[in-house]
């Protein structure tokens, strides 16, 4: 058994893992936190979490007879505009999408090593407490953003798990408090939607409006978006452990494309990356939202056509940013 998980994390460290562990398949004790957080009204219980919370106690909702979950941790390279300001798309959302391209990778490890029919990979693509499993495994610690901290990494990383049926020695998962009496991160989000004891509040995270948006953003959230159409990034980027990963993938929307986006080939900008999953009317509704605290002189031509489109999703967002880009002013 030593052996097979030598090799295993060998092949995941090739693969690009920066941290990997192994736990069980629980229980995991994760309900009273969730529930915590939908008492505060941070989450929205009748959504996907809440439906689905009662599967998250245990791996073996995921694949029966489960025994083990391995988790890895892949790094990403913040998003940087320099002087042009917030980039559009943060920087876990460049390239192929994250979930099928970490997905596979996980795959092809898996073939390696395990018998067929004995293991199940999965990136946020089952109810799994992900960042919970991380830290059970011994990845990383839980920082007051709620991000999974990696020791050396820091919270740039996205995570992907390898359920199995085999019984593998756990890791050990040392107690870490790493942010001590830091708040970087909670001082620089935009809209406050950090409490610090590590609970996020999806009413207002930026990030959260823009990669899921289940319905629009209160006014001055939408005025806080400052150009961001794809995530955010501001609590990782102040975080002290926060180390740059080397560049890998190029910037789907650079600032001469962000200008554009309105008149580009959805399929041809997005069509691998993770943003696909929006499809082209949330995309352009939550761009009219970006452009509202933007300066550039191009910005009042785009929302004018914006607001004649044929799209109601889209034409009502363009005319509700020029009314708030007029108050905002």
């Amino acid at each position: 058994m030593e052996n097979l998980l030598f090799r295993l994390f060998e092949l995941l460290a090739e693969s690009g893992a920066v941290a990997t562990g192994v736990t069980d398949a629980g229980p995991y004790p994760v309900g009273a936190r969730y529930e915590e957080w939908f008492s505060r009204g941070m989450g929205d219980r009748g959504g996907y979490l809440g439906r689905h919370l009662p599967l998250k106690e245990s791996a073996g909702n995921v694949l029966p007879s489960a025994r083990s979950v391995i988790s890895a941790a892949f790094p990403y390279r913040l998003a940087d505009w320099g002087t042009a300001g917030t980039p559009a798309v943060a920087g876990f959302a460049w390239g192929v999408d994250y979930h099928r391209r970490i997905g596979a990778l996980l795959t092809q490890v898996a073939r390696q090593v395990f018998p067929p029919e004995s293991y199940r990979v999965v990136v946020d693509s089952a109810p799994l407490p992900e960042r919970y499993i991380a830290q059970r495994a011994g990845v990383g610690f839980p920082g007051r953003s709620g991000n999974l901290i990696v020791p050396g990494v820091g919270p740039a990383v996205v995570l992907g798990e390898i359920v199995t049926t085999l019984a593998l020695p756990v890791s050990p998962s040392p107690e870490v408090d790493g942010c001590g009496s830091c708040r970087a991160c909670v001082d620089a989000c935009p809209v406050e939607a950090l409490s610090g004891d590590g609970f996020l509040d999806t009413r207002r995270c930026l990030s959260a409006f823009t990669t899921e948006p289940a319905q629009p953003p209160p006014d001055d959230v939408a005025r806080a978006l400052d150009g961001r159409l794809f995530g955010c990034e501001e609590c990782v980027r102040v975080c002290p452990h926060h180390h740059p990963a080397p560049p890998e993938f190029s910037d789907p929307l650079p600032p001469d494309r962000y200008y554009a986006l309105a008149g580009l080939s959805f399929r041809a900008t997005f069509g691998e990356t993770t943003i696909a999953r929006l499809g082209r009317s949330r995309l352009l509704a939550g761009y009219a939202y970006s452009l509202i605290a933007r300066a550039d002189p191009r910005v009042e031509k785009i929302l004018a056509e914006l607001s004649c489109s044929v799209d109601p999703r889209i034409e009502a967002a363009a005319a509700r940013a020029v009314r708030l880009r007029k108050e905002y002013s």
